[in-house]
């Protein structure tokens, strides 16, 4: 969506229409069911899934931004109330049966990276507190029962010893997500222990990219070792803002060496290969933000900064009165708030 591409644009605007005007569209309690059967949206499978509403409340607010059109922040509204309603309790929850509507009451990482990253979204967009703190609530949830220091975030929890390189990614992204808007500290330790544990764990030696489970247990063929263009996408754009927050440039090398990695065996997935392009496309245009200040100058700024639409964007929050150290490393002034945008092309076009 950062292009000008009009066939892009349109493309986009025609199947957000269409979704949101279908029978994919819960006209009774909001929210996307699971999948259609028909081409034109109609005759829906009435599952809710937690992971599909979760990236379409991410994605509705951002066309919102790109073009100014309230009807797609109305319909990042009605998700919200969906997943507040019927998914959520201390954390986002799986699932709504279609047959049954019993809601599938487990905690997954993986999609709680996911609906919680489009929280923060949301609430970049809105302004309203409402809107992040479910997210906050969620994310400390896991943190409390899923997170190992160390050893990474499980799966869910009633499957001990599991974890997946999607559990990792997205949630460390949510955390990283959160400590944009908050500038917590322990969001961003906790995102930078997730990733070590990651690089460490999940790094298949014979091709240098990151296979897709890790279990105590014998899981038959789900055992093997695979790896998954979406994940490893994921884990190169939190590489790639972690370097640029944390200034550790090995994090950045390591973005770029699974970037060109991905690059030899991105055509064996097709469209699927969209999240690398995404990717390659961030690394090649790196825009950190910084906005800095005591706690009531940046809140004074931030809300403007943080509703521009910039998918490149890293954006790090910054009270100088906690954190004087990192504004001398950045060789700012702490006299007074601010915000200092640094852009890098990675490419000589």
């Amino acid at each position: 969506m950062r292009t000008n591409d009009d066939a892009s644009r349109e493309a986009l605007k025609l199947t957000l229409d269409a979704m949101s005007k279908g029978e994919i569209w819960d006209r009774e309690r909001n929210g996307f069911y699971r999948y259609a059967t028909q081409r034109d949206w109609s005759a829906p499978h009435f599952e809710k899934m937690l992971e599909d509403n979760g990236r379409l409340l991410s994605t509705y607010p951002d066309f919102y931004l790109l073009t100014g059109d309230a009807r797609y922040l109305n319909t990042a509204y009605g998700i919200r109330d969906s997943l507040l309603r019927d998914l959520f309790d201390q954390a986002f929850l799986g699932s709504v049966d279609a047959d049954s509507k019993e809601v599938d009451k487990r905690i997954f990482t993986y999609w709680n990276g996911i609906a919680s990253s489009a929280f923060v979204k949301l609430f970049e967009v809105s302004g309203e507190r409402k809107d992040l703190d479910p997210a906050i609530k969620a994310t400390d949830t896991i943190l409390d029962t899923l997170y190992r220091k160390g050893e990474g975030v499980l799966h869910t929890e009633d499957r001990a010893g599991i974890k997946l390189l999607s559990d990792q990614v997205w949630f460390a992204g949510s955390l990283l997500d959160l400590y944009r808007v908050m500038g917590e500290s322990r969001y961003l330790e906790s995102a930078n222990d997730i990733i070590e544990s990651t690089l460490r764990e999940f790094r298949w030696a014979e091709n240098g990219l990151f296979f897709d489970s890790i279990a105590e247990e014998d899981l038959g063929f789900l055992s093997e070792k695979i790896w998954k263009i979406d994940d490893n996408s994921r884990l190169s754009r939190i590489l790639i803002n972690l370097s640029l927050i944390t200034g550790e440039e090995d994090y950045l090398n390591e973005a770029e060496e699974l970037l060109k990695r991905m690059s030899a065996e991105y055509e064996q997935y097709g469209i699927f290969s969209a999240p690398l392009g995404s990717a390659i496309d961030k690394y090649l245009r790196l825009v950190h933000i910084v906005i800095f200040g005591e706690k009531e100058e940046f809140e004074r700024i931030s809300q403007d900064a943080l509703g521009v639409f910039e998918p490149n964007k890293t954006l790090e929050i910054i009270d100088t009165s906690l954190n004087p150290t990192r504004i001398t490393d950045l060789g700012l002034s702490d006299k007074s708030g601010g915000v200092c945008m640094q852009t890098w092309l990675m490419y000589d076009p």
